[in-house]
């Protein structure tokens, strides 16, 4: 009755993690702190709430799937503000689209692709892996090819090494930076190089960067894949860009972000959201707009963040990464300690080795730990303090 290449949802980091502790009861003569949820603690701007009271009569439209062209707009400002050399660089009509966060587009934009090619029936996708890129890439393809990120390239995969003939049968391609779970950063040239290969060979190549607005204050914002394009030439042929609110402005819950690139696949996306997709209500796109225009509440997020990441040195000893919100650090048995972790000190991390498709029997994330540094100061340091007595205790 289901389509069985679906089945492998079941095999998702979280339930892993569930069954991983199933039976592990957590001491109870403690806090109990969860850091395996990179889900925003801090409070979201009151933007979000002025904005919505504003335009509450909005409600009862409906919205194009193309959304509003001053929403369009704004996207076209803060690029313009994020990449300054990129001013201008995507036609707002054509090459600017909203989507609910970035997690149904990534899966949706495979589902476009499906059957187009008989002879590509190859996604490729990073390892470690967001769940919504394997998503898209069995909606497009019935093979995936793991592209293993390991830290000796930086947590970032090598599509330029993939041999000629699995690129020749390759449809699509998901890569992200910064990375999820590493907070690695793409350089100019390997973006640069990324889009090359991908146009040699006819693949749609998805960036994800929904942490783009989410670094250390103390160094350079990471760069961009409209940069690399815009170095390029040839505009944004056979590319999407992936852009959500949900982290740079701790609104998660508001579902709106956007997407930018290929005009084909740009107007293709918006006929599959027209006809069995969700169009981002006028609120959300008047919120969505007001946020992409100010920058002062995004240079408190990162100031919050930047907190944990000084406590994670600290505590951890550990180097802080250029982008995101999560440590990942190295362990001798990710498993071992998750369970010790949680068991003996009621603080729950996620295990690499989840996170990732063991590869020729080797698993990219395998004896690290995931840990999400989204909550206040205080909380996070009591986490941190818990993770580095309970590893101390395994060595």
């Amino acid at each position: 009755m289901f389509n069985p290449e679906f089945e492998i949802f079941n095999d998702w980091m979280f339930g892993k993690l569930s069954a991983l502790l199933s039976g592990v009861s957590p001491p109870q003569n403690t806090e109990h702190i969860l850091l395996t949820i990179g889900e925003p603690k801090n409070h979201p701007p009151e933007i979000i709430k002025e904005t919505l009271n504003k335009y509450s009569s909005d409600w009862r439209k409906y919205t194009p799937s193309s959304g509003t062209r001053y929403f369009r707009e704004s996207v076209a400002e803060y690029i313009s503000k994020r990449y300054p050399n990129c001013s201008d660089f995507f036609d707002i009509d054509e090459e600017i689209s909203p989507v609910p966060g970035t997690r149904a587009p990534l899966f949706q934009i495979g589902l476009l692709i499906k059957n187009g090619n008989k002879d590509k029936h190859i996604s490729l996708v990073t390892n470690p892996f967001y769940h919504a890129w394997r998503a898209g890439a069995i909606a497009a393809s019935n093979k995936i090819i793991w592209m293993d990120a390991t830290s000796d390239s930086n947590w970032l995969p090598q599509p330029s090494d993939i041999e000629k003939h699995i690129l020749k049968k390759s449809s699509i391609m998901y890569v992200a930076s910064p990375s999820n779970p590493h907070g690695s950063c793409a350089s100019l040239q390997w973006l640069a190089k990324t889009i090359e290969t991908c146009r040699k060979y006819d693949i749609l190549l998805c960036i994800d960067e929904c942490y783009a607005d989410i670094y250390r204050e103390d160094g350079m914002p990471p760069t961009g894949a409209t940069e690399a394009l815009n170095e390029l030439g040839q505009g944004s042929k056979g590319v999407i860009i992936f852009h959500s609110l949900s982290k740079r402005s701790s609104a998660a819950g508001l579902r709106a972000g956007f997407i930018a690139g290929d005009k084909v696949v740009i107007e293709k996306y918006r006929q599959l959201v027209a006809n069995g997709g969700v169009s981002i209500s006028e609120p959300q796109l008047r919120v969505a707009e007001a946020l992409y225009k100010d920058e002062k509440h995004v240079e408190k997020n990162r100031q919050f963040y930047d907190k944990n990441f000084q406590l994670s040195e600290k505590i951890l000893k550990s180097t802080k990464p250029q982008g995101g919100f999560f440590n990942f650090i190295p362990v001798k048995n990710d498993l071992l300690a998750t369970k010790h972790l949680w068991e003996n000190h009621g603080v729950k991390v996620m295990p690499g080795s989840f996170m990732a498709f063991e590869n020729n029997n080797d698993n990219p994330g395998k004896n690290y730990l995931r840990i999400a540094l989204v909550n206040d100061a205080d909380t996070t340091k009591k986490g941190l303090d818990k993770v580095s007595n309970g590893l101390k205790e395994l060595i």
